[in-house]
């Protein structure tokens, strides 16, 4: 979970930035024009709003609003989200209920209202701050120079190692959110379309081979079928033992058999070791 003031990750388009939470332009495949309509929301407890515009060229200029969740409520708040992660991960988001929120959290029927309008408001929230963690692990691996296929390894090797260690939550936002509603479903969207820009960078690599566009598409559901048959066998915590196929299932479109080879072969430094 993300802690209260904290900020996180900034998503725009393929520019993934740290330092803010972002509302996120997401363009459909068939829409035209630079922009599209469908605007998520990431709000962090405790930190800002930025409102980013999708841009082809980068980055415009962010316009933040602190939040004004209270301390307190933050607590409550954060409370009542794990609660619902570990409902969804032993009953699944269709039989949970507020009382099965409410009582491990601690928290009453009263204050869970206060909070969030329905069930589906609090997992839209759960998955907003699931969201922007796991878009933060990506911008921790990027570094400038850093080749394509070290930087896909790297941001595997992020991403595999934070699922693993929040099984509950790597099943709320992998298996259950597809299903819980469209706010859930739209952020889980959203957070495919964060790994696709990753991943289609790779077709611009000198080393690349030409393919479509919808190449990246493509490896980002094979290598999540691995992801999720471990979460669905109980097996999240053993989750970064797949970062070999993991990579190699990501990078052969683009860089052929043997390349692909050697990039899930190479061992990988610590994010943030000089």
């Amino acid at each position: 979970m993300v802690a209260p003031g904290r900020r996180i990750a900034l998503v725009q388009g393929s520019e993934i930035r740290p330092g803010a939470i972002a509302r996120v332009y997401s363009r459909p495949a068939s829409a035209a024009g630079p922009r599209g309509e469908n605007s998520l929301v990431h709000k962090a407890t405790g930190g800002v709003y930025t409102l980013v515009p999708k841009h082809s060229q980068g980055a415009q200029k962010m316009q933040t609003m602190p939040s004004r969740t209270s301390p307190r409520g933050a607590s409550q708040r954060q409370r009542l989200l794990r609660a619902l992660a570990e409902s969804c991960a032993t009953r699944g988001y269709g039989a949970t209920t507020i009382a099965a929120i409410c009582e491990p959290a601690g928290v009453s029927r009263a204050t869970f209202y206060a909070l969030f309008k329905d069930k589906e408001d609090c997992m839209r929230a759960a998955m907003e701050l699931s969201l922007a963690e796991a878009t933060n692990a990506v911008a921790a691996a990027r570094e400038p120079g850093k080749q394509w296929a070290a930087l896909v390894r790297d941001s595997a090797a992020a991403l595999l190692e934070l699922l693993a260690g929040q099984p509950a939550f790597a099943r709320m936002a992998l298996v259950e959110a597809p299903s819980a509603g469209p706010g859930a479903r739209a952020l889980y969207a959203s957070g495919l379309r964060v790994l696709e820009a990753v991943l289609d960078r790779g077709r611009s690599a000198p080393e690349a081979i030409p393919i479509p566009a919808c190449a990246a598409r493509a490896a980002l559901a094979a290598a999540e079928s691995l992801v999720v048959g471990r979460i669905l066998t109980g097996e999240t915590a053993r989750l970064p033992e797949l970062l070999p196929d993991v990579v190699y299932i990501v990078t052969v479109p683009y860089l052929g058999q043997e390349a692909a080879l050697r990039a899930a072969e190479r061992p990988t430094p610590a994010i943030g070791r000089s």
